[in-house]
Order: C-alpha cells, then sequence, then structure tokens
C-alpha cells in the first residue's frame, strides 16, 4: 500500500505545492541508525530521522541569515514542472585556517553522503549551497560540487548558487554545509515507486481499502499520469 499512499501525494504535491524536498525513507532511515549506533543509542525514532531533517534545512533557514523564501524557490524551482528537490548537509568537524582552497577541500570531503553522478550526465537542474560559519569559499567549490553531481542540463548553464556566511551556527559542529538539489536522479525514485504501484494496481492489490474511501478508477488514473508527465519533463 505504500506505493499506493506514494505516488498519490506526489501527484498532489505537484498541482499544489510550489516546491518539495523529498526524503527517501530507507536512505535516512540508515544515516540515522548510523549516527544512533555512533552515539551508542539503542533505537532509531522517528526523532532522530527528523533531526537529520533539521540540520539538513537550518542553514539556509537559520534567523542569523536572511532566508528570501521567493527566492529560494525561485532558485531551485525556477518552473512548475520542476517542483522537487532533495537536500544533502554536513558538518565541518575539522579545525581548519580560512584558506579558501583548504575550506573547499574539507567541504567536499565532509559531504560523503552526497551521491556521485556520472561525469557529463547532464544530471543537475537547479542547486543552493550554503556554507555556514565560514568565512569564504573559493568558486573551486562550485566547479567540484557540478562535476561531482554530473554536470548542468542544458536548461541553465549556472545552476549552483554558492553563499557563505561566516556566523556560526549554535549548534554542535558549529559550521555545516548544506546543498539543496534539484536534479534528473529524482526521477530515479519516480519510476521505482510508479512501476510498483502500477504492477499492484494491475492486480488490484489493496485497492477494496482505496475504493472503501470513494478512491476510485479516476483518481489514480490521474495520479499516474501526473507522476508520468513529471519523470518525463526532468527525462
Amino acid at each position: 500500500m505504500q506505493c499506493y499512499n506514494v505516488v498519490l501525494a506526489l501527484s498532489w504535491l505537484q498541482d499544489l505545492a510550489d516546491g518539495v524536498v523529498l526524503y527517501e525513507n530507507d536512505a535516512l532511515m540508515a544515516l540515522a541508525e548510523a549516527e544512533s549506533a555512533d552515539a551508542q543509542h539503542e533505537t532509531t525514532s522517528l526523532a532522530s530521522m527528523n533531526s537529520i531533517i533539521a540540520r539538513d534545512l537550518i542553514p539556509h533557514l537559520c534567523p542569523e541569515q536572511i532566508c528570501d523564501f521567493g527566492e529560494l524557490l525561485q532558485t531551485i524551482s525556477p518552473l512548475p514542472s520542476h517542483k522537487f528537490a532533495q537536500i544533502f548537509s554536513a558538518g565541518l568537524r575539522q579545525r581548519f585556517n580560512y584558506e579558501s582552497e583548504t575550506t573547499t577541500k574539507l567541504i567536499m570531503d565532509s559531504l560523503r553522503r552526497l551521491p556521485r553522478s556520472p561525469r557529463n550526465s547532464q544530471n543537475l537542474f537547479s542547486a543552493r549551497c550554503v556554507v555556514r560559519g565560514v568565512l569564504e569559499v573559493s568558486q573551486q567549490l562550485k566547479l567540484e560540487l557540478l562535476e561531482r553531481l554530473g554536470g548542468a542540463m542544458p536548461i541553465k548553464s549556472a545552476p549552483i548558487d554558492l553563499q557563505t556566511s561566516p556566523q556560526p551556527l549554535k549548534t554542535s559542529p558549529s559550521s555545516r554545509v548544506s546543498i539543496v538539489m534539484n536534479w534528473r536522479r529524482i526521477t530515479k525514485v519516480f519510476r521505482d515507486v510508479y512501476h510498483q504501484a502500477q504492477q499492484k494496481y494491475a492486480s488490484r492489490m489493496f485497492l477494496h481499502w482505496y475504493e472503501n474511501f470513494g478512491f476510485g478508477a479516476d483518481v489514480f488514473a490521474e495520479a499516474f499520469e501526473t507522476l508520468g508527465s513529471v519523470v518525463k519533463s526532468y527525462e
């Protein structure tokens, strides 16, 4: 039933939301479990998963730095057909000086969570990278991030908006980098859940639960069509 819920939710978000930050539950849980093990906690909870999401968002939304939501949305989702983004962040735990090249290397080393895409795959549509608690970084960071993410889609030649702030965060560690990306990798997530839902729908598996609450064939047909159009727009 989960794949049905995801298809229905994503289709309505595409119609109603201005922008969506998408997390993959399995990846988020794996990270929370790893952090719980490091901290010698016995269990992983929803609170620990939500804590990771909050840490990812803090550099973009922290009160010490004015956040213009309109500007953020325009940067990440400039087209109504491209609304879905993913976000990754990391704390800069090592002590470092303020030489920009050294800082760039530490930032890239810290972003081990960030998936790597094949070079020149034209994977990235748009991104906003914020580095908090650091005086400055070189433009080389943009180039290295762009290479790691597979390069820009033809629609946007300069897709990465890079911002820094020397104001430290009131967290530990106080320096953090966060990058929110609108990229073609999102279609992999969508295609997987789309095909799972279609296969179950073809066999009418669990559909009686939805029909009892008024989710008939027309609702599912519209949801499949909407999600399919999102995938095609990114491809």
